[in-house]
């Protein structure tokens, strides 16, 4: 997992979730560090290098995020079902206008046009 592997630079993190803007991610790294559960080291240069990793402090929370992703792959096909439902729901009445068509139709599609296919 992501958070056992050290020191990252924020590009790699972003590569791990490539559909979050680089703006989102610059707004989560920064509260992340204020609640100091990561810590952000930059080293100066021509071009700065920065580095990110858990603190002590947020690697407490790696067993309560493994318990979280532990019950999501074990109630994966219930989660889906209700995410198709919610769609079918907003295909026949247009309820939820943040999904382009072409989600609609494929009817895979969450919030923020993240797909699951």
């Amino acid at each position: 997992m992501v958070y056992q592997q050290g020191h990252k630079r924020p590009s790699e993190l972003q590569r791990k979730i490539p559909d979050a803007s680089r703006r989102i991610w610059r707004i989560q790294l920064k509260e992340l560090e204020d609640h100091e559960l990561v810590s952000k080291v930059i080293y100066p240069g021509v071009l700065p290098k920065v580095e990110c990793s858990l603190t002590d402090f947020g690697k407490t929370l790696i067993p309560l995020i493994a318990a979280i992703g532990g019950w999501g792959d074990e109630h994966e096909k219930r989660l889906r079902a209700l995410i198709l439902k919610r769609l079918n729901i907003a295909y026949f009445t247009k309820e939820f206008l943040q999904f382009p068509d072409s989600c609609l139709r494929k009817k895979t599609c969450l919030s923020d046009h993240h797909c699951l296919s």
